[in-house]
C-alpha cells in the first residue's frame, strides 16, 4: 500500500482532470492496477498505510478514490522533487488535509464565467485593434482574473483592509480595466500615438 502512496503522490498530476471538456481522464501506464500490483478481484480488500491518512483502514476501492481525490482531480499537483524535506511534507499535509470540495453556487458559477469573458474579451479587442503594440497579453492566463476576484471577495471575512499589489507585466493591462476599474478611455488613451504620460494618469503601463 504504501508503493501506491508513493506513486499517486509522485504521478497523479499526470492523470489530473485539468481541462473540463476532455471526454475522459488522461491515463499514465503507471498508475494501472497491474502495474501497481493489483487486478479488478482486490478491491474490496481491507488495507491501510501508515503514511497515508493516519494507518486508517479501508478498502483498496476507497484508497484510490480519495488518492485520486487529492492528486488527480481538478488540481495536479508535481511536489516530490522538491529536495527541502520540510517544504515537501508541508505540501504533501495541506494536500491530504483539504477539506472535501463543496458545491460551487450556481451564481458564483456564472460571476466567475462572467470575469473570464470579460478578460477574454478584453484580450480580443486589443489584439485587433492595436497589433504591434506592446499589451503584454494574459491570453492563456485568464483564471488569474477569477484568481483575483475570489481572493477580494474573501477578504471581508478574513478581516483584510487593504491589498497592495505587484505583478509582472504580463496581463497587467487586464488587471487594470477588469480588477482595479481603470477607466477604458484613459487605458485606450495611452494606446495612441501623440500621448504624453504626464497629461494623462501617469505611465501605468
Amino acid at each position: 500500500m504504501d508503493g501506491l502512496v508513493y506513486a499517486y503522490r509522485t504521478l497523479g498530476h499526470t492523470i489530473a482532470r485539468l481541462d473540463p471538456l476532455a471526454d475522459k481522464r488522461r491515463e499514465n501506464p503507471l498508475l494501472t492496477l497491474r502495474e501497481l500490483g493489483f487486478s479488478e478481484k482486490d478491491l474490496d480488500l481491507r488495507v491501510s498505510s501508515k503514511f497515508f491518512l493516519d494507518n486508517r483502514q479501508m478498502t483498496l476501492r476507497e484508497m484510490i478514490a480519495a488518492l485520486e481525490n487529492i492528486y488527480a482531480g481538478s488540481i495536479g499537483a508535481e511536489f516530490m522533487h522538491i529536495q527541502n524535506t520540510r517544504v515537501r511534507n508541508w505540501v504533501l499535509h495541506r494536500l491530504e488535509s483539504r477539506p472535501a470540495k463543496a458545491e460551487t453556487p450556481r451564481a458564483v458559477q456564472i460571476a466567475l464565467l462572467r470575469a473570464l469573458l470579460e478578460a477574454e474579451s478584453f484580450e480580443v479587442f486589443l489584439h485587433a485593434h492595436y497589433v504591434g503594440q506592446k499589451r503584454f497579453s494574459l491570453q492563456g492566463a485568464e483564471s488569474l482574473m477569477v484568481i483575483l476576484d475570489t481572493i477580494l471577495h474573501k477578504c471581508p471575512g478574513a478581516g483584510i483592509e487593504e491589498i497592495c499589489m505587484g505583478m509582472t507585466h504580463r496581463g497587467r493591462l487586464n488587471v487594470l480595466a477588469n480588477f482595479l476599474k481603470k477607466s477604458l478611455n484613459v487605458i485606450f488613451t495611452e494606446f495612441t500615438e501623440n500621448y504624453i504620460p504626464d497629461l494623462v494618469a501617469g505611465m501605468a503601463m
